[in-house]
């Protein structure tokens, strides 16, 4: 079985971290627990992109599915690549993104083949 996807790989910024509560709630708990002013905007993120390429041969060793990639580079495509800086929340609240990315993708999927299948 094969997965297509359509155009050249582009960047992704927290696909998987949007689900992945544990580290917004540590990121409260540092706002909380060092913001010396009434209000600040912070990013809270990975602090890094991946290609869809990259995204996807996760999600495929991930679920233990054998499954080829291919592009199919004949459609359309928008290059992008999107990365949050967080640099302000490191310096400001002392806040870093402790997790790891194939552990919360690994999390996700478990939890989603619970929820949905």
């Amino acid at each position: 079985m094969s997965i297509i996807f359509i155009g050249y790989t582009w960047e992704i910024e927290n696909a998987i971290f949007q689900r992945y509560i544990k580290e917004k709630i540590s990121f409260i708990v540092q706002a909380h627990k060092n913001q010396d002013k009434l209000f600040g905007l912070f990013n809270c993120g990975m602090g890094y992109s991946l290609s869809i390429n990259e995204l996807v041969e996760r999600i495929i060793l991930v679920s233990n599915k054998n499954l080829n990639l291919k592009n199919d580079l004949s459609k359309p495509d928008i290059p992008t690549a999107l990365s949050l800086d967080c640099s302000k929340a490191k310096k400001e609240i002392k806040w870093v993104n402790s997790s790891d990315f194939n552990t919360a993708l690994k999390e996700t999927y478990e939890w989603a083949i619970e929820n949905y299948e």
